[in-house]
């Protein structure tokens, strides 16, 4: 039995090919424009971009040393001075003797999360007194 014969056949084979091939289109007009990812997800790409530029400056430098450099300078980038992103397993880093990309995302992801915190809890605190530390334009006088 051809399938044309079997669609003819039996309409519920027809319905469901038919609500199938629909299924498809829409699927296939979602995935039509540019994905997105959230802003999180492209800084750990921008990390990753970084960080395979510094290993090529220097091949035969350990990883290990590379990605603690590279995270040093990730945070001196925003001006950061306390130690955030430092929590992670050296030893995991590099697994069957190449970067274990999945804990590495991991890691920048974390890293990311508190430098983010960590910069919005600061311009939150020097925001409140902002207005309190300016002083008056010599010769202002208020007026009521």
């Amino acid at each position: 039995m051809k399938l044309l014969e079997l669609l003819e056949f039996d309409p519920r084979v027809a319905r469901a090919t038919q609500q199938a091939a629909a299924g498809i289109g829409q699927a296939g007009q979602s995935l039509k424009g540019p994905l997105t990812v959230s802003d999180l997800q492209g800084r750990v790409e921008q990390g990753i971009d970084k960080l395979e530029k510094e290993i090529a400056k220097d091949p035969d430098k350990k990883f290990g040393d590379t990605f603690k450099d590279f995270l040093v300078q990730e945070k001196e980038a925003v001006k950061v001075t306390d130690n955030l992103g430092f929590r992670y397993d050296n030893g995991r880093l590099i697994r069957n003797g190449k970067p274990d990309s999945a804990y590495i995302r991991s890691v920048l992801k974390q890293f990311y999360k508190e430098l983010n915190r960590y910069i919005e809890k600061k311009q939150k605190q020097s925001g409140k007194d902002y207005f309190s530390k300016q002083k008056p334009t010599k010769g202002f006088r208020p007026q009521i």
